[in-house]
């Protein structure tokens, strides 16, 4: 198993209200995200699906992605990793629904 993402703080001293609050509005505030390079499109029931070979681990559910004219919320974000023989593939599945 991979760990794609992993992220420690001490809830030790005065000021660790601020850095989660800090940690919440940078991770959990619905932003936009332009994204390129898909390798797969889909259109279903008026829904987009779109892969990429590129992970981009900064992207929120929640958050407005704009794939060239097509825009949408991403409501679920799928991240996979195949390793064999030592070579690792990446992908990453943004969708509505």
């Amino acid at each position: 198993m991979s760990i794609l993402r992993q992220s420690f703080f001490n809830t030790d001293g005065a000021d660790w209200y601020q850095r989660v609050k800090n940690i919440m509005r940078q991770h959990c505030m619905p932003k936009s995200v332009t994204l390129s390079d898909a390798t797969y499109k889909n259109l279903n029931n008026g829904e987009y699906r779109f892969r990429f070979a590129e992970p981009n681990l900064e992207l929120n559910p929640g958050d407005t992605v704009t794939v060239g004219f097509n825009t949408f919320t991403a409501n679920v974000i799928s991240y996979y990793v195949s390793v064999s023989e030592g070579a690792a593939e990446t992908r990453m599945e943004v969708s509505e629904s």
